[in-house]
């Protein structure tokens, strides 16, 4: 395999090498359509990026903190659609924008928040255009026409609003630009038979107004075959997706600026669990009331298994979630508006106020994994996000001997879930309809923030900052009113960092970083009916507690041989506590989340950088990352079937007679591979006077990490190697381009999460020496995916 990538990548890359270099002088448009030249463009991804790490456009090699940031270009060249894409560009990064009904879910370093409850606070904090999102929706949402993404690598407390225990991934959407520009893409992928179109026009509409607008469309039929019998989709997962944005940026004078951004998105599919299918078997076929014999293999591969529900639940339990004719369906909305308004208010001093209002509106209506719908589930989530960050601070410049940062932030999250699920005995023709859940939760955060750094000894740098978080959370559920009504949490988070610069090629840092995520409320439809049932039953606490973590990181940066080699290396060391974790309960076929008591997460990455001034538009890169994520102190439940000799040794407190408790201390965290990296290039070279080709390539590797908190030995994602390429042919001066994106070009299946399968295996083995273990289901990754793309810019105007 490793010879195999290294002579894909090399042979055509020779060739490449041979052709004559041209100059590079033409006026054109880069990757996401920003005005430069080819030149200009490619050196933009060898010399560094301009990051806003610390809310200040800094360049990278001076900013820090560890963060991974990619161009328009980068992006492009890629072939960066979805959040996973980016994911996939990143080491120790896994997200995923299709795991169940909740959005998707993302892990940093083996730092994630369970996607099983849609008012649990995100580890991993997305923030798009400047607004933190904090749900799996956003991974649908922002991911095209982008101008930049930047990850930023372990706990965030300071400068992004909303404190971020795992890390942020922040997206900037391309800018305005000063002369008129217009652009089409189509791109086609063969197997999954997805076409999508993105068009964009951008430009001054007056000397102190520029204008963008951008939309995309995508259709997809899907990559994998249904093999329900009678089931109304053949293939999954079925896509169609829309999205729009506008941007404006008036600027009347050269103190003040406003920026507003308006996104909208809506996603359609057949069901949150089109991806699902049987990856483990105990028996070799799959089990439980729901299976067909015969049907399903129990492996991953392009095949899975999902029939239609029962027809006319609507009318049976009298909910309009449900669709007479018993389709899946799934139904993603999503609106995002950002205004940003600058202004200097003195010399030095700039005054900044970052509006955002977030809008979720979902549907879906789903059934269990299998060939027989006995668990059908329908619901909707509704979610209203305000946010309204100050930000006072001076603009005096990163050589400035003293820059402060002052402000203050503000949101208000209303969050309404509802849900109802039918079991249905096919041979009896019995319905067993639970109680129509309907959870309302609000939120209020409100938090304060100060920072300050000052040069001393000439190289010398130190800052040190703090932010003071409230969170208040509430909630009214109809099933019962003995549920815990307000939990409120504060936290003080402090950060401390020294800097050493002793010139502007190196940077050596060192930081000490605390920051929490609020606790809150565990919704669900299945898992508290046991407690509401109970008449001696006076409080139900479903609430569960913030999660804090503290430690240390430090790294070195540095631009070598007249700035062509780019190096960074970082480690970290950080304590955990109260991580926020759920484990499915296979009898109540619901999530519940608890705080385990500790973890200990550290390790180091290297990357290297190289654009050798000797060939033009040449770029090579690797990142090699090692992380040790540890539980401490950690008890949870037993898998399903789990025997006395696999580890379920503890006896929990209920009543019962066998060990159904594990002990995970010392044990591995889930999604946290230890190994992950990547190697690769890109070359751009133009041929003649008026032809440009492109050549791109990168091998990804990961080693084996667990799929989900119960940790069954089958339930992993092994060790796995993917290999991408691309090629492009356009004009010189990039009026249109033509070219071929192949990703996962070894067609490598593999788990993105897993859970196992209710109602499956026998929990009465769990604890003995005689275990029966349920079935695992897996979701699917994407296999070979083959883009042809072809990009024209018209001058339309």
């Amino acid at each position: 395999m490793h010879h195999f990538i290294g002579l894909s990548a090399v042979g055509p890359l020779a060739a490449l090498l041979a052709l004559p270099v041209v100059a590079h002088g033409q006026s054109t448009t880069s990757g996401q359509e920003n005005t430069s030249s080819v030149a200009a463009a490619e050196s933009a991804i060898s010399d560094d990026i301009v990051v806003t790490a610390r809310r200040r456009g800094e360049q990278s090699l001076n900013v820090p903190v560890v963060v991974t940031a990619f161009s328009a270009e980068q992006l492009v060249r890629a072939g960066v659609n979805s959040i996973s894409d980016i994911a996939r560009l990143t080491p120790q990064l896994t997200a995923e924008a299709h795991i169940g009904s909740f959005g998707g879910f993302t892990a940093l370093r083996g730092v994630t928040s369970p996607s099983s409850n849609t008012a649990t606070d995100p580890a991993v904090l997305t923030v798009v255009n400047n607004v933190p999102v904090g749900t799996g929706g956003a991974n649908r949402l922002g991911q095209f026409d982008l101008g930049q993404a930047e990850i930023l690598k372990g706990p965030q407390a300071l400068f992004f609003g909303k404190n971020a225990t795992g890390g942020i991934i922040s997206l900037t959407s391309a800018e305005p630009t000063h002369i008129v520009e217009t652009l089409v893409r189509s791109e086609y992928e063969v197997r999954a038979a997805e076409l999508q179109v993105l068009g964009v026009v951008s430009g001054p509409l007056t000397d102190n107004l520029l204008a963008r607008f951008a939309v995309k469309g995508l259709g997809q039929r899907g990559f994998l075959y249904n093999d329900a019998p009678g089931a109304y989709h053949d293939r999954g997962p079925r896509v169609r997706d829309f999205a729009t944005r506008g941007t404006l940026i008036y600027s009347p004078e050269s103190s003040f600026t406003a920026k507003l951004k308006v996104t909208y998105n809506l996603t359609r599919d057949h069901g949150p669990q089109d991806t699902v299918q049987r990856m483990y078997c105990p028996a070799g076929v799959p089990t439980g009331s729901q299976a067909i014999p015969g049907i399903a293999d129990c492996t991953l591969n392009d095949h899975f298994v999902r029939a239609n529900l029962p027809p006319n639940l609507d009318t049976l339990t009298g909910n309009s979630l449900f669709r007479t004719d018993g389709s899946r369906y799934s139904r993603f909305e999503q609106f995002l508006s950002s205004l940003d308004l600058n202004y200097q208010v003195a010399s030095g001093i700039s005054l900044t106020s970052i509006s955002g209002l977030y809008h979720l509106n979902s549907k879906y209506s789903d059934n269990n994994v299998g060939g027989l719908p006995t668990l059908s589930v329908a619901g909707s989530n509704k979610r209203t996000v305000f946010s309204q960050e100050l930000r006072l601070a001076s603009d005096t410049g990163s050589d400035a001997p003293f820059s402060w940062m002052v402000g203050g932030f503000y949101q208000h999250d209303s969050l309404d879930d509802t849900e109802q699920v039918v079991r249905y005995a096919p041979t009896t023709n019995v319905f067993a309809v639970s109680p129509r859940s309907v959870w309302n939760v609000k939120g209020e955060s409100l938090s304060a923030f100060a920072q300050g750094s000052v040069k001393f000894l000439s190289d010398f740098s130190f800052s040190a900052g703090v932010r003071y978080s409230k969170d208040v959370k509430t909630q009214d559920v109809n099933l019962s009113d003995k549920f815990v009504p307000r939990r409120k949490f504060t936290d003080v988070s402090p950060e401390f960092t020294l800097s050493y610069q002793p010139s502007r090629n190196i940077n050596v840092f060192a930081s000490f970083k605390e920051a929490y995520k609020s606790g809150s409320f565990q919704v669900t439809s299945l898992g508290f009916l046991g407690p509401i049932a109970n008449p001696a039953t006076i409080t139900i606490d479903n609430s569960y507690n913030p999660e804090t973590v503290s430690g240390f990181e430090g790294g070195i940066k540095a631009a070598l041989f007249d700035r062509q080699l780019r190096v960074e290396a970082s480690v970290y060391n950080y304590l955990y506590k109260d991580l926020q974790l759920s484990v499915l309960d296979p009898v109540l076929s619901t999530n519940r989340i608890s705080n385990a008591a500790a973890a200990r997460v550290k390790g180091a990455e290297l990357s290297f950088n190289f654009a050798p001034s000797s060939i033009p538009s040449l770029r090579l890169f690797t990142a090699l990352a090692y992380n040790k994520g540890r539980y401490k102190d950690f008890i949870a439940t037993c898998f399903v079937g789990q025997t006395i000799a696999q580890g379920c040794t503890i006896d929990g407190p209920d009543a019962g007679t066998v060990p159904d408790l594990q002990s995970f201390t010392g044990r591995p965290m889930f999604k946290a591979p230890k190994l992950s990296g990547n190697i690769g290039f890109s070359l751009n070279r133009e041929v003649g006077s008026d032809l440009s080709i492109g050549l791109n390539g990168q091998a990804l590797y990961q080693s084996k990490s667990f799929l989900a908190q119960e940790e069954a030995p089958w339930g992993i994602r092994r060790e796995t190697v993917l290999l991408d390429a691309g090629f492009s042919l356009g004009a010189s001066n990039r009026r249109w381009e033509v070219g071929v994106i192949g990703k996962n070009l070894t067609n490598n299946r593999y788990p993105i999460h897993g859970a196992q399968e209710s109602n499956t295996g026998n929990p009465a083995t769990t604890g003995t020496t005689v275990g029966v273990p349920s079935d695992y289901n897996g979701y699917v990754s994407r296999g070979r995916e083959v883009r042809l793309y072809v990009t024209f810019r018209p001058n339309l105007f």
